[in-house]
């Protein structure tokens, strides 16, 4: 199936199950007012009625968190998290999702939770998605620098975490510069803390660590290429449990599946060439949860 839904350029995926329905509905969130005088908002595409429904929601500058059930009804909520931009100053950064459990009105419900502690563009704590105590919620989290006063991103990362009952916890693991691959590698229920490092370097190996909620014992291994593939980890052999995966371009177009059941490379031919795409390359759809 192929169609035309939202801006190359301008919109940030966010698929995820709105209306409940036990479908991915097709969704972005647009961060800047469209030439039509839209404000800044959710585009869904209804797997129920098949019909397109915005939403405004945010405001620019926001970063986008939805494909979550803040509120534990069963169907994804649209969400953004918010900070201070780059030069001004240490300040606070709060959560801010629209449930859809008993809310008629579309209420915004915000929870301060975050900060920027510097001036710098990277000098900002980075938000995680996911539900991690298994408790059908999604949750609060980011990491920071442990130690906020130095200048490298190569550096102990610390992670904070609030649930939606209110528990708090804290957490070291991996480095600052290290890229977030949020899911449920041990198939508990609960997303687990995973990375990847030198996603951001040259053509170089990728490792990835995954810490498990159930208590197993931290995982290390290289999947993927830094420099040319993108992260597209999700559940691609039914088990229940997330399988890492990268999409490779530069001519392949293909995605390479770590599978959980019998610990195999599984490779999917998906997209097109990258010879003439120009600006609007293929990317992979399960991008938009990593950070």
């Amino acid at each position: 199936m192929t169609f035309n839904f939202g801006t190359f350029t301008a919109d940030a995926l966010q698929p995820g199950d709105y209306d409940g329905d036990g479908m991915t509905d097709i969704a972005h969130w647009r961060g800047v007012q469209s030439l039509g005088g839209a404000p800044v908002g959710y585009w869904i595409q209804l797997s129920s009625t098949d019909t397109v429904k915005f939403i405004p929601f945010g405001q620019g500058g926001d970063a986008p968190v939805g494909a979550e059930d803040y509120d534990g009804d069963g169907k994804d909520d649209m969400a953004t998290w918010r900070i201070p931009g780059p030069g001004a100053g240490v300040g606070q950064g709060t959560w801010f999702y629209r449930g859809s459990f008993n809310n008629p009105n579309g209420n915004i419900t915000y929870i301060p939770f975050g900060m920027r502690y510097g001036d710098q563009a990277d000098q900002a704590d980075r938000p995680v998605i996911g539900d991690f105590d298994g408790d059908g919620k999604a949750d609060f989290r980011i990491r920071r620098r442990a130690d906020m006063t130095v200048a490298t991103s190569n550096t102990q990362a610390i992670w904070y975490t609030l649930t939606a009952s209110g528990t708090w916890s804290v957490d070291y693991f991996g480095w600052n510069a290290d890229r977030s691959l949020a899911g449920d590698y041990d198939g508990d229920g609960k997303t687990d803390m995973a990375i990847a490092r030198n996603f951001n370097i040259g053509v170089i190996p990728a490792t990835w660590y995954i810490r498990s909620t159930s208590g197993s014992a931290d995982k290390q291994f290289n999947w993927g290429l830094g420099g040319v593939d993108q992260v597209a980890q999700g559940d691609y052999d039914g088990d229940g449990i997330t399988d890492p995966t990268v999409y490779r371009r530069g001519g392949e177009n293909n995605y390479y599946v770590l599978r959980s059941t019998d610990n195999s490379m599984q490779v999917f031919h998906w997209g097109k060439d990258d010879v003439d795409c120009g600006p609007a390359c293929d990317i992979a759809v399960a991008t938009y949860n990593s950070r």
